[in-house]
């Protein structure tokens, strides 16, 4: 389990890699981000024991990939 210190710092990932994916014009890349952001979330909300597999985005950006 993570430590705040780690939980923050995925958190501030988890925002570099939303910025990236909203900035990337290739849909190749822009999945492979939306993987990572996926991945990085499961991360997160497994370490404050919501274990769910499921993260739900934006429409928005769900519509993008």
């Amino acid at each position: 389990m993570a430590d705040e210190q780690e939980i923050f710092l995925f958190i501030k990932e988890l925002g570099r890699l939303l910025n990236d994916y909203k900035k990337c014009g290739e849909v190749p890349f822009r999945q492979e981000i939306y993987r990572d952001i996926l991945l990085l979330s499961d991360a997160i909300n497994y370490d404050n024991d919501d274990n769910s597999s499921e993260v739900e985005l934006n429409r928005k950006t769900n519509s993008r990939v």
